[in-house]
C-alpha cells in the first residue's frame, strides 16, 4: 500500500475503550511520573453547570500519571439524569494527552451521524448529565489509579447540560476553516477479487457532519481519467467519470479530525489516475462548506497490468483473467430470502447446504393419530392426547409430534385451551373430517334482570382472544359492554363494547293510535330501548365474507328469528356496499327514536348513552309524528333507510346517545384509501408475485383471532317520585345510587364472540383433503342481549370474534382430487366452477338487536340487517396460507377440473400465475386464502447478491460496446453444469473437469500439503501464473495416470516469476498427498465442491443441484437484465459484457419424486468460482 506525504501523524496514546458505559477496558504504555502523595484531580474544563456542545472533549489534569489500564467507563462515569435518557448509555473514547506524561486525560463524546443529531455520545435538548470520577473511598469502585497502583483518593464530580437548539450551538468548531483534506491512503493494486484491495482511506482535517445527505458520493467521490498515463487524455478527468463505490464513516471527532472510506466496487482501471474530489456542499460538524470544489494532490497513478504482474512478457492486447469466489464464511454476499421463490438453503460453517428446516421432530413411523370419533385436544401445557386406537402423545403446549394424522369422514376433532393447535407430520396428513379451531360463540345472558350476575365473554381457542364480558360491573350500571380480548392474552385489545343507556319507565309503550288516543304497542316500546352494539374483532383487514355468508348452521341460525345468511340483503339495502366491509365491523349505536322531543309531556325522549347521560339528536329514527300506519319501510323493513337519510344521520352523533363499539386497530398496516395494495402482504411467510418478485409478509410469527366487544346494557328507571307523584327529571335518576333504588328492569347485554385460534398443518408428507373435510378457525358469533319480551326483543347485540390463522403446509405435495367443484376442461371454465370453501377463518356472526322491529329478511323477522340499530358487528376475517413447494406440480385437482385449472394458473409462458392460483384456492376457502412459498421443503434456494466487477470493461472495451467483461471466454469459464445448470454427475459423484496442467512427479515436489513445480511456465498458461489466485479451489491430482484419482483442494497459491517456480498448498482435511502419489500429477480445474453426508464430491441420484446465473449492466434498470428480471441461465455466454453478475443455486432432496424424509441426503456446496476475462 502507498501513503500520500499529507498523511496525518496517528493519534498517540488512543486506548481501546469499548463504546459503552457497561463495558470496560484500558490498555496501552504506563510513561510519565508516579508522583508522591495522594493521587488526586488538579483541574478540568468540565465546570459545575455548563452547557457542554456534543463533541467537546472533557479534559482532566492529575497529579501523578495514570495507570492506562484502569481508565474505563467504570472509573470514569458519564451518565444521564433525566428520566427520559434513563438506561441510554454514553458513548466515545478515551486517550491520554499526548505531551502531558500521561497526567491529562482525555474523554472524546461519540459524534452523531444522523440528522437529528441524537444518536451520538450526548442527546441534544438541555438534558442534564453528570461526569464523575469516584475514588477510594466508595467500597467496590473500579476507581483511577496511578502508575504506582495508587487509587484516586481526591475524585471530581461535575453536571452539566447538553445544548438545546437553535438557541445554542449543537457543536464546537475547532477549526474556523471549512473542511480540507488531510491524507490519503491508495490501495497498491487494482481491488482485482483475487488480490482485493478495496478501501481508499481519506483524513479530513477537523470533524464532519455525519449525516447521510452529508456523507454521499456526491460530496466527495473520486474520479477516474479519460485515458490512460501517457495518451491522451490522461489529465483529464470529466464529472462523469465516476469511480464506483460508496462513502462510509471510519471516524469522526477523533483528536485530528475524521476519516472516510471509500469502498471500491469491483475492480479500478489500470494504468489511470485517479483524482480524489471534495464538492463545496460537503459539510463539517458546525455546517461550514467551501466555497469551491477542493480536490486532493497528488493524483494517484494505478499499476499498469505488466507493473502488476511484474511480467515483462505481457502485451497490453492481452485478455486478463479475475475471478469471484464465495466461500460462505458469512452471508454477507448472500441475498435474503425475501428474493428467493423457495425456501432459503442454509449458509453457515463455511458452506451452503439445501435446507429443510422443519420445525417438527423426528418420531417412530407408528406415530400415528387416527381421530374416529368426536374428540377434544388440549393445548394447555403438557397434556395427553390419546387416539382412536388407544394410542397416547404428549401435547406439549399445543404442539403435537405425529408420523401420519387422519381425521375421518364424519368425525370430528376440536382444539381447547389458550396455545396454539399445533401439528407435526413426518408423514402424511389426511382430513375427512372436521379439524376444529374456532372461538366460542356468544350467548343470551343467562340470567334476566340480574346486573349482579356478569355475562362472561365467549372464551377464544388455540390461542385466540376472548369476547368482551357483558354486564360486568355487578355494583352499579356498566356505561359499556367490555372490549374483546386480543390473541394469547392481550387483554383489552378486541372489538369494543357498545354503549349502554337507560330511559324512563313511564309511557315506554305508548304510541299515538292516529287519531285520538293513545295505544300500547310492543314495537315502540322495543324502539325506546335499543342501546349500542358491540363491535366485531379485527385480525385482517380481508372483505369481510361473514355478512354475505349463506351457511350458517346450528346456534348460528336462530329457530325463532333470521335465516341461514345472508346478514347483508342487497333487495332491502342496495345502497351498503359489502366489498367495503374490511376486517372487523363496528357496531351500530342504539335508537334515536323521538330524541328531538317527546310526543307528549311525559312521555320518553330518545334513549339516554350511560356515558354522556344525553341522546342522539343528530340521528333520525322516526317518532310517533310518522304517516299513519306506523310500519314504514324506514321504521320497520330497514328502521334506518340510507335511501332517505344522511350519512350523519346514519351515524348520528359521535358522542351523545348509547354510541355503537368500534372495532380493534389491525396489526397489518392499513391505508383505506389503498385497500387492495395494503393487504398484499397481509401474511406470514413469503409469496411469489405474478412479475416474479417476492414479497415477504408483514407477521413475523402466526397469529390468532381477536374476541369481540360485548353489546351495551339497557335500564329503565321510574321517574314518579314515590311520595309526590310528580315525574323527577330523568338525569337525576342516574346513576341509580344506591342501585336498583329507582330501577324497575336491568336489560343486560349479550357477551362477545371469542376469537378464532391458531391452526397449523405443517407435514412433510401429502396433505389429503376429503370431500366431506371441514378445517375450520371461525370467530365465534355475536348475539342478542336480554330481550324486553320473547326472545326477539333484544336490547343491543354483541360482536363476533375474528377468524384466526390457518396454515396448511406441505413439503411434498397438496391432494385435493376428492373435491369437486363441478367440469372444467379449459381455463374459460374455471370461473364457474361451485366454490366448496372447505377451509374456513370466518368472523363470527352478527349480533342480534330487536329482531321483531326489522324484517328484512323477507317474512321473517331478523335483528343484524346493515342499518339496523343496537346490532353487533361482524367479526372480520383471518387468514388462510396454502404453502406448497411446486403448485404446477405438486397440487392434485379433482379429475373433472384438473385440465382447465392447470391452464388456467399458467402464464403464457407456462409458468405459475399466483394470482390465478389463489382464485382457485378461494374456492376451497373462505376468505380468500394467500398461496406462499414453502418455510420446508424437498427444494430450497440460495442466491448471491449483485457482483460488480467495476471499470473492468474499460480497459478493452472503452466504449462500452458489451464485450467485456466476457464471463465464458476459453482463457478461463465456469464450468461443471449442463446446459440446464444441472451439475455434472455420474454414479453419484460430480463429474470431474480437464486438466489445466500435467507432468512427471520426478520432475516436482511433494510433500504432504504442498506441491513444488519448479519451471512453471513450461506447464501452465501464462494467465493462471499472473492470476495464481484463480487456482484457488482447482485440485491437485498426485496420481493423474488414474482415472479415478482423488483430488487435493488447493487453498493457496504463489508463484516466484523470478525462479519460475509454483508452489500449491492443499486442503488438510483432504489429508496428506505424500501417499497417493504415482507417476504423473496434474491439476485439475474445479468451480465448486459439493459434499454430501461428509462424502467429497458425493452427489446421490435422489438430489440435485442447479446453478444459474443472471447478469445485468444496472440491476436497478429491470431491462438490462439478462435473460430477464426472472429468468435465469446456465449459459454465461449470454452474460457477456454485463458489468453485473449474480448466481443461484437451486437444491432438490427428491430428484427421484419418491419423497422427502428427515433422513434425507443433503448436499452443500463449499465454494463457489466465477471467473471472467477482461
Amino acid at each position: 500500500m502507498r501513503f500520500s506525504p499529507k498523511r496525518l501523524p496517528s493519534v498517540l496514546a488512543l486506548l481501546a475503550v469499548p463504546f459503552a458505559v457497561a463495558c470496560s477496558g484500558g490498555g496501552g504504555g504506563t510513561g510519565g511520573s508516579a508522583g508522591v502523595g495522594q493521587f488526586k484531580v488538579l483541574n478540568t474544563n468540565l465546570e459545575q453547570g455548563l452547557v457542554w456542545e456534543l463533541n467537546r472533549p472533557i479534559r482532566v489534569e492529575f497529579n501523578h500519571a495514570l495507570d492506562p489500564s484502569s481508565i474505563s467507563f467504570s472509573s470514569v462515569t458519564i451518565r444521564p439524569l433525566d428520566q427520559t435518557l434513563q438506561g441510554r448509555p454514553v458513548t466515545g473514547s478515551f486517550e491520554l494527552e499526548p505531551g502531558s506524561g500521561n497526567r491529562v486525560l482525555v474523554f472524546r463524546p461519540t459524534c452523531p451521524t444522523n440528522s437529528g443529531n441524537d444518536n451520538g455520545g450526548l442527546v441534544p435538548g438541555g438534558y442534564l448529565y453528570e461526569f464523575n470520577l469516584p475514588t477510594q473511598q466508595h467500597f467496590g469502585i473500579t476507581v483511577l489509579r496511578d502508575t504506582a497502583g495508587r487509587p484516586l483518593s481526591l475524585g471530581l464530580n461535575r453536571r452539566f447540560r447538553t445544548p438545546n437548539p437553535p438557541g445554542q450551538p449543537l457543536f464546537l468548531d475547532p477549526s474556523p476553516a471549512p473542511p480540507s483534506f488531510a491524507g490519503v491512503e491508495w490501495p497498491a493494486g487494482l481491488n482485482l477479487y483475487t488480490a482485493p484491495d478495496p478501501l481508499i482511506r481519506i483524513l479530513i482535517d477537523q470533524p464532519i457532519d455525519g449525516g447521510a445527505d452529508n456523507l454521499s458520493t456526491d460530496n466527495v467521490f473520486l474520479l477516474y481519467a479519460a485515458g490512460e498515463i501517457g495518451t491522451t487524455g490522461e489529465n483529464d478527468f470529466p464529472d462523469a467519470n465516476l469511480l464506483p463505490g460508496r462513502l462510509v464513516l471510519g471516524a469522526n471527532c477523533t483528536a485530528t479530525g475524521a476519516e472516510l472510506l471509500f469502498q471500491i466496487s469491483g475492480l479500478l482501471p489500470a494504468n489511470r489516475r485517479l483524482r480524489l474530489v471534495m464538492e463545496n456542499t460537503f459539510r463539517d460538524l458546525a455546517g461550514q462548506t467551501n466555497v469551491a470544489r477542493l480536490q486532493w494532490s497528488p493524483d494517484h497513478e494505478t499499476p499498469s497490468l505488466g507493473d502488476l504482474y511484474d511480467d515483462p512478457t505481457w502485451q497490453e492486447s492481452e485478455l486478463a483473467v479475475d475471478e469471484y469466489r464465495e466461500t460462505f464464511d458469512s452471508s454477507l454476499r448472500v441475498a435474503g430470502s425475501e428474493e428467493l421463490s423457495l425456501p432459503p438453503a442454509e449458509v453457515a460453517d463455511g458452506k451452503v447446504t439445501a435446507g429443510f428446516d422443519f420445525p417438527g421432530r423426528f418420531v417412530s413411523e407408528d406415530a400415528d393419530v387416527l381421530v374416529d370419533g368426536d374428540m377434544e385436544i388440549f393445548t394447555d401445557g403438557n397434556t395427553v392426547f390419546t387416539d382412536s386406537n388407544g394410542k397416547t402423545f404428549t401435547v406439549q403446549n399445543g404442539v403435537l409430534y405425529v408420523d401420519d394424522f387422519r381425521v375421518m369422514p364424519g368425525r370430528r376433532l376440536r382444539g381447547r385451551g389458550r396455545s396454539p393447535l399445533v401439528i407435526y407430520a413426518t408423514g402424511n396428513v389426511t382430513i375427512e373430517g372436521t379439524l376444529d379451531a374456532s372461538g366460542n360463540h356468544s350467548h343470551w345472558p343467562t340470567s334476566l334482570n340480574s346486573p349482579q350476575f356478569p355475562e362472561g365473554g365467549a372464551l377464544g381457542e388455540c390461542g385466540g382472544g376472548q369476547g368482551g364480558d357483558a354486564s360486568q360491573i355487578t355494583t352499579a350500571e356498566t356505561p359499556r359492554g367490555e372490549a374483546g380480548d386480543g390473541p394469547f392474552g392481550l387483554l383489552l385489545a378486541g372489538g369494543g363494547g357498545g354503549e349502554g343507556g337507560f330511559n324512563q319507565e313511564e309511557n315506554l309503550a305508548n304510541r299515538s293510535s292516529g287519531g285520538v288516543g293513545v295505544v300500547q304497542d310492543q314495537k315502540y316500546k322495543d324502539g325506546r330501548l335499543i342501546v349500542g352494539g358491540g363491535a366485531g374483532g379485527t385480525f385482517t383487514m380481508l372483505v369481510n365474507p361473514s355478512i354475505v355468508w349463506t351457511l350458517w348452521t346450528g346456534v348460528e341460525d336462530p329457530p325463532d328469528f333470521d335465516n341461514a345468511g345472508p346478514d347483508h340483503n342487497e333487495s332491502k339495502h342496495p345502497g351498503f356496499n359489502e366489498a367495503a366491509v374490511r376486517g372487523g365491523e363496528n357496531g351500530m349505536r342504539g335508537s334515536s327514536f323521538e330524541s328531538r322531543g317527546p310526543f307528549q309531556t311525559g312521555w320518553p325522549e330518545g334513549v339516554y348513552g350511560m356515558e354522556d347521560e344525553s341522546v342522539d339528536t343528530i340521528a333520525y329514527d322516526g317518532s310517533t309524528t310518522d304517516p299513519a300506519g306506523f310500519n314504514s319501510i324506514t321504521w320497520q323493513n330497514v328502521f334506518i333507510d340510507p335511501g332517505s337519510m344522511t350519512q350523519q344521520q346514519i351515524d348520528g352523533d359521535p358522542t351523545a346517545g348509547p354510541d355503537a363499539g368500534i372495532t380493534n386497530r389491525t396489526i397489518f398496516s392499513f391505508d383505506p384509501a389503498q385497500p387492495e395494495a395494503s393487504t398484499r402482504n397481509d401474511f406470514w411467510g413469503r409469496r411469489v408475485n405474478q412479475d416474479g418478485t417476492v414479497t415477504v409478509g408483514e407477521l413475523l410469527a402466526p397469529w390468532a383471532g381477536y374476541g369481540g366487544g360485548a353489546g351495551g346494557d339497557m335500564e329503565v328507571l321510574r321517574r314518579t317520585d314515590p311520595v309526590s307523584g310528580t315525574l323527577r327529571p330523568i338525569r337525576d335518576l342516574y346513576p341509580d345510587v344506591p342501585f336498583r333504588t329507582n330501577s324497575t328492569w336491568y336489560y343486560k347485554g349479550a357477551p362477545g364472540g371469542g376469537g378464532a385460534g391458531q391452526l397449523l398443518i405443517l407435514a412433510i408428507g401429502t396433505i389429503k383433503i376429503g370431500a366431506g373435510a371441514l378445517i375450520k378457525a371461525n370467530g365465534g358469533i355475536g348475539h342478542g342481549a336480554e330481550s324486553d319480551i320473547y326472545t326477539y326483543n333484544q336490547v343491543s347485540g354483541s360482536g363476533g370474534g375474528s377468524g384466526g390463522h390457518i396454515v396448511i403446509h406441505s413439503a411434498s405435495k397438496l391432494d385435493l382430487s376428492a373435491i369437486d367443484l363441478g367440469s372444467a376442461s379449459n381455463a374459460g371454465q374455471v370461473p364457474n366452477l361451485t366454490p366448496k370453501e372447505l377451509v374456513q377463518a370466518l368472523g363470527g356472526r352478527r349480533g342480534w338487536s330487536a329482531s321483531d322491529l326489522s324484517t328484512t329478511q323477507i317474512g321473517s323477522r331478523d335483528g343484524n340487517g346493515d342499518y339496523m340499530i343496537g346490532r353487533g358487528g361482524a367479526g372480520g376475517p383471518g387468514l388462510i396460507t396454502w404453502m406448497v413447494p411446486n403448485p404446477l406440480e405438486n397440487i392434485v385437482w379433482n379429475n373433472r377440473s384438473r385440465a382447465g385449472i392447470d391452464q388456467y394458473i399458467r402464464q403464457g409462458d407456462g409458468s405459475l400465475d399466483p394470482d390465478k392460483l389463489e382464485f382457485v384456492l378461494d374456492l376451497y376457502s373462505a376468505p380468500k386464502p394467500f398461496a406462499l412459498i414453502p418455510f420446508f421443503s424437498s427444494t430450497s434456494q440460495a442466491q448471491s447478491t449483485w457482483i460488480d466487477t467495476g471499470l473492468a470493461s474499460l480497459r478493452l472495451d472503452p466504449q462500452g460496446l458489451g464485450q467485456y467483461p466476457d464471463w465464458s471466454n476459453s482463457v478461463l469459464r465456469f464450468q461443471g453444469v449442463n446446459a440446464d445448470g444441472d451439475v455434472l454427475r455420474s454414479g453419484g459423484r460430480v463429474t470431474p473437469l480437464g486438466n489445466v496442467a500435467s507432468g512427471s512427479t520426478g520432475a516436482v515436489s511433494f510433500g504432504a500439503f504442498e506441491l513444488n513445480i519448479p519451471g512453471a511456465s513450461s506447464y501452465f498458461a501464462a494467465s493462471f501464473l499472473r492470476t495464481p489466485g484463480v487456482l484457488l479451489g482447482y485440485e491437485v491430482v498426485p496420481r493423474a495416470e488414474q482415472a479415478s484419482a482423488a483430488g487435493f483442494e488447493i487453498v493457496a497459491a504463489e508463484f516466484d516469476r523470478a525462479a519460475d517456480s509454483l508452489r500449491l498448498t492443499t486442503r488438510t482435511s483432504d489429508g496428506p498427498m505424500s501417499l497417493a502419489v504415482g507417476s504423473t500429477w496434474a491439476v485439475r480445474a474445479k468451480f465448486f465442491r459439493v459434499e454430501t453426508s461428509g462424502l467429497k464430491d458425493g452427489l446421490p441420484n435422489s438430489t440435485n443441484l442447479v446453478i444459474e446465473f443472471q447478469g445485468a449492466d444496472d440491476p436497478d434498470d429491470l431491462g438490462t437484465i439478462e435473460p430477464g428480471p426472472n429468468d435465469w441461465t446456465a449459459d454465461l455466454s449470454l452474460l457477456r459484457g454485463k458489468r453485473f453478475v449474480r448466481w443461484r443455486m437451486t437444491f432438490d432432496l427428491d430428484n427421484q419424486d419418491i419423497g422427502v424424509t428427515l433422513n434425507s441426503p443433503r448436499p452443500s456446496v463449499d465454494y463457489l468460482k466465477i471467473p471472467f476475462v477482461w
